[in-house]
């Protein structure tokens, strides 16, 4: 998703508040209404599909069952990852311990129901029992009718116990919002709105979760790679869809991992963890030791106050891009 625009300084209007405390970062809560409790780290399946290229199988269906084993058992995918979906089937047909929660969402592209029915109906091929189902990108071009009929259809599937709840994707609040006018959904998705690099979800998104007591879910904590392994081919080469502001926070922020002897995915993890208004954080992996890593991230617990507070500090630093969804 690329920037729409840039504004002038744009800080926060919502006090973040302090970090969580440890009882509360580690207890279970339900990611949506109707759905079982579960640690608040899924596991996202998009490094596992489209981007960045495709894992060799075996490391993909690891690193998944070694999340499941672990205890996070919310696993996320969608029709647009590529591979992942069918990646995420195997790795169900092969497990032998409780079954996780399992989300995706509807295809990316789509806006006609005949083809919103058609992909769920191989959603639930590929995945058998589908949990929690999102649009995927709420912006795609939707008119007022066809939003109305894919969410009579979503929250029919709802009414009948095929799914247990919905969720709305990217596109950002004012789209969402729209979405919202059609009925009523359990849990909305921010993409590069809530993080280590900006904060602007605590103006529009989350208070749109909560005027319609739905859950928040928080992708990519590590921004696409730039908070990642990733980093230094992204600074040396920025993609069009990062702003200039984020380089610059993304900067900003390894210095203060080195300063706190805390390694840059840790702190950026760990702070979207820290978050009190946030329920989810779905964060990728593209090999078992990467996922590795990112459990070791969530067992070390919020952050310090003070640090939680320098990290919030400047993922507001110079002028606000209006970017993710």
């Amino acid at each position: 998703m690329t920037p729409d625009s840039e504004s002038n300084k744009n800080p926060t209007s919502r006090p973040l508040g302090g970090p969580l405390s440890a009882e509360a970062f580690f207890a279970e809560r339900p990611p949506a209404r109707g759905v079982r409790s579960c640690r608040r780290l899924g596991l996202g399946t998009a490094y596992l599909g489209r981007f960045y290229g495709t894992p060799e199988q075996g490391q993909a269906l690891e690193t998944i069952h070694a999340a499941w084993r672990e205890g996070f058992v919310l696993v996320d995918s969608a029709p647009g990852y590529g591979p992942a979906e069918p990646l995420l089937g195997e790795a169900l047909k092969r497990w032998r311990g409780d079954r996780p929660i399992v989300a995706t969402k509807t295809a990316q592209t789509e806006t006609d129901l005949a083809a919103v029915k058609m992909h769920y109906a191989r959603s639930v091929k590929r995945l058998g029992e589908i949990d929690l189902l999102a649009v995927h990108d709420a912006r795609s071009g939707f008119t007022a009718d066809q939003r109305a009929a894919i969410a009579d259809y979503m929250g029919g599937l709802q009414a009948d116990g095929q799914i247990l709840a919905t969720g709305l994707g990217g596109g950002g609040p004012a789209v969402q919002a729209d979405w919202f006018g059609t009925r009523r959904f359990d849990y909305v998705i921010t993409f590069l709105r809530l993080g280590a690099l900006s904060l602007q979800g605590l103006d529009d998104a989350v208070p749109l979760a909560e005027d319609h007591d739905a859950t928040v879910f928080a992708a990519s904590p590590l921004f696409m790679g730039l908070l990642g392994s990733r980093q230094t081919e992204l600074l040396a080469n920025p993609p069009r869809y990062y702003p200039p502001a984020f380089i610059k926070r993304a900067r900003a922020v390894t210095d203060l991992a080195k300063a706190s002897a805390i390694t840059l995915t840790h702190l950026a993890l760990r702070f979207l963890l820290s978050m009190p208004m946030v329920d989810v954080v779905l964060t990728g992996a593209a090999n078992p030791a990467e996922w590795a890593d990112i459990r070791a991230a969530y067992e070390a617990g919020p952050l310090p106050a003070d640090l939680y507070e320098r990290v919030w500090q400047l993922a507001q630093q110079g002028p606000e891009p209006k970017v993710g969804g």
